[in-house]
């Protein structure tokens, strides 16, 4: 079965598993519960940062950095490209977001304008 691909006993076992219970679809869901798993066990937090354009090496590092003092862990980022933004980031660790993107600053401006 996995000719193919090789993988380890305890891999190809795993995948059986699933395999045989028909629970194949719930892969990706798997594998990122593992991820959270793993970085919680080394005292690590993933963060899902959007972007309008692709971030320098030096701007990741700043935000890993910023992210670390203010979860008290080693920040795990996971860097995407939204072209639905204006510039800026949003962050998201976990359940909180912490949104920096231009169209935010732009509705909050336009939100103290029209209640004055």
């Amino acid at each position: 079965m996995f000719e193919r691909y090789p993988v380890s006993k305890i891999t190809a076992n795993f995948l059986r598993v699933l395999l045989d219970h028909y629970r194949l679809r719930y892969f990706h869901e798997v594998c990122a519960h593992y991820v959270r798993i793993v970085h919680e066990r080394k005292g690590m937090v993933s963060a899902l940062v959007r972007s309008a354009s692709p971030l320098a090496e030096s701007d990741l590092a700043a935000l890993r950095e910023s992210f670390g003092r203010v979860t008290s862990k080693k920040v795990a980022l996971d860097v995407r490209t939204d072209p639905a933004l204006l510039g800026g980031v949003v962050v998201q660790i976990g359940s909180t977001v912490y949104d920096g993107s231009i169209r935010t600053q732009l509705d909050e401006v336009r939100r103290c304008l029209t209640n004055i």
